[in-house]
């Protein structure tokens, strides 16, 4: 009898031991999922936010390599919302903007023109894109970026979804 109530107890101790080694394994793989998971193994062009917004594009082929960055939206009027809009800066040719939007009610500049069927049309396409130099948001004539082409097809925007279309 003494011989099994020891045996009984020495069982009951190890259960405990083998129970509580089972939880601690199971924590330890659980912190490693969670701590594996908060630390990405590649980051993408959407981290940090706001680059999310868009996809990267650069400033291609302005004559005087310069491309102006506004603080908001351009009017049809030839003048970006007085009073609201404001130049920022210049960039460079080869400069990467993340373009999230277009609308196409801005005003043409520098007298560039789309062609279709024998008509031309004055370029009214503006992006809206995420500067990360600046760390802020930026209106630029779309003429002089690299995103696709203005298309027809579109009412001149470059893409067709109206995910890409800015409402202002």
């Amino acid at each position: 009898m003494k011989h099994f109530v020891a045996m009984t107890s020495l069982r009951r101790s190890l259960g405990w031991r083998a129970r509580l080694a089972g939880l601690l394994a199971l924590a330890t793989v659980a912190a490693a999922i969670a701590i594996g998971s908060a630390v990405p193994a590649k980051a993408s062009v959407c981290t940090p936010f706001p680059r999310c917004f868009g996809a990267p594009f650069q400033v291609i082929g302005t004559p005087d390599n310069a491309l102006w960055e506004w603080t908001a939206a351009p009017t049809p009027s030839g003048i970006p919302n007085p009073g609201a809009a404001t130049p920022i800066r210049t960039i460079p040719n080869g400069y990467t903007l993340y373009v999230g939007c277009q609308t196409n009610v801005g005003p043409q500049e520098d007298g560039e023109v789309n062609y279709h069927d024998g008509v031309y049309y004055a370029s009214q396409t503006w992006d809206y894109a995420w500067d990360p130099q600046l760390n802020q948001f930026v209106w630029v004539y779309d003429w002089w970026m690299s995103t696709p082409q203005q298309n027809f097809d579109y009412n001149w925007y470059s893409w067709p979804d109206d995910a890409h279309h800015c409402a202002l």
